[in-house]
């Protein structure tokens, strides 16, 4: 599923999950998600929500 990055709807539904409050505690008013990506950089996020390389 997802490119073979996600084994199951479960999964996803966790990632977005973890994603959705990743954004709440550290997105500003206002900004879209893409562009707290640009200034928290996309490795810090994929650490910060256990799915760093």
């Amino acid at each position: 599923m997802v490119g073979g990055l996600l084994q199951s709807r479960e999964e996803l539904f966790r990632y977005l999950d973890r994603v959705l409050e990743f954004f709440k505690q550290n997105g500003k008013k206002g900004e879209r998600f893409g562009h707290m990506l640009d200034r928290l950089g996309v490795e810090r996020v994929l650490e910060s929500i256990g799915q760093g390389s």
